[in-house]
């Protein structure tokens, strides 16, 4: 054996260096051949096989054996000798057994390639030099790099780097497979990209979007990608990173119409793992169920919603009974399904809720659960948590128990289907509403405050065709009957489950919210009714707070609120949800207030992403709508804000809030008439200009 050195030492020297001297140097991850050609200071000029010429500090070098022969004399020679040398002795590489090797080494001594060159063949030549170097090179299980020496790896390293290395080969062989299927959908649109393609693709998608504060990792893989795919194509991807990346997803058919590139911008999470879904579809009804549930499964419930919805989390049961009604909310039992600290809970906490867009829609959970298994379905018969309220004839509220049920939902209506049938003022539904009213006209006794908002929904033409539909604009009516019915419902037992949690300190988390700012009301009179009165109000209101600490809300006018009526799609109501079951069944609860404390901040982020992604998208389709229709005509705006640098304006038809430069003086609730200098909703941009002062 050779002694041990504790100093890596180089295998090169000034003395074995000159003119024409074969050396190998590291040149971006990877092992370069070439012949010096002369000195520069203490610094080589080397000619290497690519071609191209680099000067060295001799510290780089390695030196090998023999020089180069004296029959060649041009560049283009000596490159062609190099790389027939290369070519040569890497195949012959790969015929040797670096393990017989190592077990001549001593371990965590440096060895230089001349050392160990001796000990596997005893004697140093240009093919044996060449051959272990690159085989040292391109199979690094048993020796690791320390400048241009190596060391021997002990036993427990080569177990763990053989580990990181089956993932490496692992990821690169997906990886390769990946490009085969973009390639493969280059040639032909009509082939659907690999899972891993699309994971390779959206990365390009982030670049297309200008994604903010994307690591220098992911550009990397982008620009790598964009690389190779341009050049096993032949084809040229010119322009800025954004507009390479626009270019190949338009070659790849996948920016069409209505590409929604906010999606990928804000990083929303729409797919879940493959790990995710076979979590989610192997719980058993078994898992879905408490141990005990009220059984209200003779009741016939009903779920309200939109006829597209297909996470219903809530349904309602009203039975007739002497002096009034039993009225049942039943809240899908969620809690029971997912186990704190689970992969599905993990998920669903890092994505905070579900978000709906025109186009995409993302679940907080997977679709076998938010869609199936923990949807309200007609027909099924599902767990939940419920309040059942007695209610007097006069339709007030006497008591409220909190209880798990399972129940079986009959009929499945629509906003549509009950406010038609509320239009004959007789049968459940209308019981059902004169609860809700009543209600409501508690809370506005007690203070709470309605305040009507003008809102358009972007609804697609051909939904199964979301890149290519049309789409129109639909009134959005919160003040309807049927949404207002729904809307108190969940209001009055977000109220009741928050008085439960608060009588019996139970650590939960409530929703409270300080009065509004006092409104001047002569100013208020003088804007009139309208979007500039409303949006005055509005502006008066103060943010609500999500805490462990039960108060007042001053909007609702309730002494105390939280939300748990959607625990499918919103994780603290799940939290909430999980501290009710638990206390009503006498079980161990959960959290504890602190632990509480931790999920609002954890959640903070996610949630602040997905308002932020639903107002831009938003923004973005009525953007499309002023495109199409008005770009080259004007239309109707009322003045919302007199007090800023720029006016802020609310544009007719799509109620949208937009800034308007004026040099003109406008007062808050002007009606006026603007023209469009520029819309573009891609890259969110809309210039305006003042054309009449209506009124």
């Amino acid at each position: 054996m050779l002694p041990n050195k504790s100093k890596s030492k180089s295998n090169s020297s000034d003395k074995s260096l000159r003119t024409g001297t074969l050396i190998l140097f590291d040149h971006e991850d990877s092992v370069k051949l070439g012949v010096i050609q002369g000195f520069l200071s203490l610094k080589a000029r080397i000619l290497a096989e690519t071609g191209n010429t680099h000067e060295l500090t001799f510290s780089r070098l390695t030196v090998l054996p023999e020089s180069l022969p004296a029959d060649l004399h041009t560049n283009d020679e000596i490159v062609s000798y190099l790389l027939e040398l290369r070519n040569k002795h890497e195949e012959a590489a790969k015929e040797l057994d670096l393990k017989e090797l190592w077990e001549k080494c001593d371990k965590d001594t440096v060895y230089n390639l001349s050392e160990l060159t001796l000990l596997f063949f005893d004697k140093e030549s240009l093919e044996n030099n060449l051959s272990l170097r690159y085989r040292l090179q391109s199979y690094p299980l048993y020796f690791k790099r320390r400048r241009s020496d190596f060391v021997a790896r002990s036993q427990s390293e080569i177990e763990d780097y053989r580990s990181k290395l089956e993932v490496k080969q692992k990821k690169e062989k997906l990886l390769h497979e990946a490009f085969e299927s973009i390639n493969k959908t280059l040639k032909d649109p009509n082939l659907p990209l690999t899972r891993e393609a699309r994971k390779l693709i959206t990365s390009v998608f982030y670049v297309a979007a200008g994604t903010p504060n994307m690591s220098a990792e992911e550009k990397k893989e982008v620009r790598k990608t964009l690389d190779l795919v341009s050049e096993q194509n032949n084809f040229s991807l010119g322009g800025s990173r954004e507009e390479r990346a626009v270019k190949l997803l338009q070659k790849l058919n996948l920016i069409q119409k209505n590409t929604n590139l906010l999606i990928y911008k804000h990083r929303v999470p729409v797919e879940f793992s493959d790990e995710l879904i076979e979590e989610a579809d192997k719980l058993s009804p078994e898992a879905l169920s408490p141990k005990e549930a009220l059984d209200l499964t003779h009741l016939p419930a009903i779920t309200i919603d939109d006829a597209s919805t297909s996470d219903m989390d809530d349904a309602f049961t009203l039975e007739h009974k002497s002096g009034g009604y039993t009225l049942g909310v039943h809240i899908s039992d969620v809690a029971s399904a997912i186990g704190i600290g689970s992969a599905l809970d993990l998920e669903a906490k890092a994505r905070a809720t579900s978000i709906y867009s025109t186009d995409v829609i993302s679940n907080m959970l997977p679709e076998a659960l938010s869609e199936d298994k923990l949807s309200l379905i007609q027909g099924e018969v599902r767990y939940t948590l419920s309040c059942i309220f007695d209610v007097r004839s006069d339709f007030t509220i006497e008591s409220c128990t909190v209880t798990p049920a399972k129940i079986k939902v009959s009929e499945r209506l629509s906003y549509d289907d009950v406010d038609e049938a509320l239009n004959s003022g007789t049968g459940d539904l209308a019981m059902l509403f004169n609860i809700a009213m009543n209600s409501e006209a508690e809370r506005l006794a007690e203070g709470g405050v309605k305040i009507p908002k003008r809102e358009k929904e972007v609804v697609l033409t051909d939904p199964d065709n979301p890149l290519t539909s049309d789409f129109e604009l639909v009134e959005l009516d919160e003040a309807g009957p049927a949404r207002s019915l729904v809307g108190e419902m969940m209001i009055l037992s977000n109220f009741e489950l928050a008085k439960y949690a608060s009588k019996n300190n139970v650590p939960y988390i409530y929703r409270s919210q300080e009065p509004s700012e006092s409104k001047n009301e002569k100013q208020l009179a003088a804007l009139g009714g309208g979007p500039a009165y409303d949006y005055a109000l509005r502006s008066g209101l103060k943010r609500s707070i999500a805490s462990t600490k039960p108060g007042s809300h001053a909007t609702l006018g309730l002494s105390v609120y939280a939300q748990a009526t959607s625990p499918i799609r919103r994780y603290l109501d799940l939290c909430n949800q999980r501290q009710l079951l638990a206390h009503v069944t006498g079980q161990e609860l959960p959290y504890t207030a602190e632990e509480l404390e931790k999920q609002i901040l954890d959640t903070q982020q996610p949630l602040a992403t997905a308002r932020l992604y639903t107002r831009d998208i938003k923004r973005c389709w009525l953007l499309r709508y002023l495109h199409r229709k008005y770009k080259k005509s004007e239309i109707k705006a009322t003045v919302l804000r007199d007090d800023m640098k720029n006016y802020l304006i609310e544009l007719e038809e799509v109620y949208l809030p937009v800034l308007l430069k004026s040099e003109r003086k406008l007062k808050a609730g002007n009606v006026i008439l603007v023209s469009f200098k520029e819309i573009d909703p891609r890259h969110d941009i809309l210039k305006l200009s003042l054309s009449k002062i209506l009124e």
